[in-house]
């Protein structure tokens, strides 16, 4: 059974801490990020899970920065702003709020020029298996959405988006509702829900900001000193680790040759098969976000959906989820 978590959620929330962002320069470009919660079925702001995200984004953001402007000499690098490190009176705390209102917001800001406002909206459901008796809960899995839009302030057009659904391992026995009480089943869901989603946000918040800067800055066409070259030119390659899970063998033949077409690939090594799992080791000159492009453009060749998922140990799961 799934039900939307906002009022568990509430349970658990603590206020988001402010975070100290000093003024940007003139040219380095501004992303405010913000809570876009107008959908009453989403995740609230200002509590825990808010704090866990914006600590991510907030650092995959750092990296981003310091790594394009290294690449390409065209960007000088960006600052991250959030609601309270700008003008903190102009956010109404507790409302929901619409993109609208936030795009109003967003340009009538005094503290920062922002040039760029990132939206994020966060879904989250519990799903309760019973036991045969249908009524003693058995085990309970967390579904978690997480969707970001990338917005041009000064011309009001969508630079880029990025919507990603993972589901959880099940929660600890402990944290079962006919275990533990309706404070600790709070407790025991927020816990997770920050945790889980604090990777699944990084993963698409660098996909996001990798699209917007390009974008932005039209980088296309620009090599590392600023005079020409390509994106999608090879750097040195690295190996990546690669599980095809519920694949048929037909399907995992199809992939191979889709892989061997792929830009700035090296090799991909298979390196053992089981009845639900195919390993392989990808060499490629691809950065990460680009690897997760490339694997979601060969399943859509393929007719076939899948849920692509960077583990923190840098392997790539990939699970099959269907036809198109």
């Amino acid at each position: 059974m799934f039900k939307p978590l906002s009022s568990i959620l509430a349970l658990g929330a603590l206020l988001l801490s402010s975070l100290t962002v000093s003024v940007a320069h003139a040219d380095r470009m501004n992303i405010l990020i913000l809570a876009e919660d107008w959908d009453e079925t989403s995740v609230p702001r200002d509590n825990r899970i808010d704090r866990s995200v914006i600590a991510r984004l907030t650092e995959v953001a750092q990296n981003q920065s310091r790594r394009l402007s290294e690449r390409f000499s065209k960007f000088d690098g960006f600052r991250i702003y959030d609601e309270t490190a700008v003008t903190a009176e102009s956010f109404s705390a507790g409302a929901r709020r619409s993109d609208e209102l936030l795009v109003k917001m967003a340009r009538n800001i005094s503290d920062a020029s922002v040039d760029i406002l990132v939206l994020y909206t966060i879904y989250a459901e519990d799903d309760v298996t019973y036991r045969d008796d249908g009524v003693t809960p058995a085990f309970v899995t967390l579904n978690l959405e997480i969707m970001l839009r990338a917005i041009d302030l000064d011309s009001g057009r969508t630079l880029a988006r990025v919507s990603e659904f993972d589901e959880t391992r099940p929660l600890p026995t402990d944290c079962i509702p006919n275990v533990a009480t309706a404070d600790e089943y709070a407790a025991c869901v927020v816990r997770s829900v920050s945790r889980n989603l604090r990777d699944l946000a990084g993963d698409e918040f660098s996909a996001l900001l990798t699209d917007t800067i390009i974008e932005s800055y039209d980088l296309y066409g620009v090599s590392d000193d600023g005079t020409g070259g390509d994106i999608d030119d090879c750097g040195r390659a690295e190996r990546f680790e690669l599980e095809m899970r519920d694949f048929s063998p037909r399907e995992l033949l199809r992939f191979e040759e889709e892989a061997a077409n792929w830009d700035c690939v090296e090799e991909l090594e298979l390196l053992d098969t089981s009845n639900t799992i195919a390993r392989y080791f990808l060499y490629t000159g691809r950065p990460e976000n680009w690897v997760k492009r490339d694997l979601a453009g060969a399943l859509a060749v393929m007719g076939l959906q899948g849920r692509i998922k960077f583990a923190t140990d840098g392997s790539i799961a990939v699970k099959w989820d269907g036809t198109l």
